[in-house]
């Protein structure tokens, strides 16, 4: 007969929720402090974040996949802290927003004003007919042995 063992959660649990919570919303006041001082450098800084968190919730579902894929006991102590990592994804989602909302900010090329001057067809054509002249050059010069 085996006895079942009963889990019991820390008894400070609700002050440790508590005072998380109270950080939580202390960093996100920062983040619209920064988004109002400097908005370049506010969405910098949540890419940074993001992409950071991002790693970590996919590398940990990545390790999972792996792990249910090959079996054996070799993941059984993490296996829990994997699933509980890749479960924020829906949360990474939503927080992808920021993101999407600034990336005229984030990258020059989505100005159409300052893509005009770029490699334009005229470009890409002078340099695939160099390309093609150099190999028939080639072709030439070794064939006649």
């Amino acid at each position: 007969m085996s006895a079942q063992v009963i889990y019991a959660p820390p008894a400070d649990i609700d002050a440790r929720r508590s005072r998380s919570l109270v950080i939580g919303v202390g960093a996100l006041v920062l983040c619209a402090v920064g988004f109002f001082i400097n908005r370049d450098q506010f969405f910098r800084a949540w890419l940074i974040g993001y992409m950071l968190w991002l790693g970590v919730a996919l590398g940990s579902m990545g390790l999972m996949m792996i792990h249910h894929l090959s079996g054996g006991a070799w993941g059984m102590v993490v296996r829990r802290v994997w699933e509980a990592s890749s479960r924020t994804l829906p949360l990474l989602t939503l927080l992808f927003v920021p993101v999407a909302l600034g990336m005229n900010r984030l990258y020059p090329w989505t100005h159409a004003e300052l893509m005009q001057g770029t490699k334009s067809s005229g470009t890409r054509r002078s340099i695939s007919t160099r390309r093609s002249s150099s190999r028939g050059r080639r072709s030439t010069s070794s064939g006649g042995t």
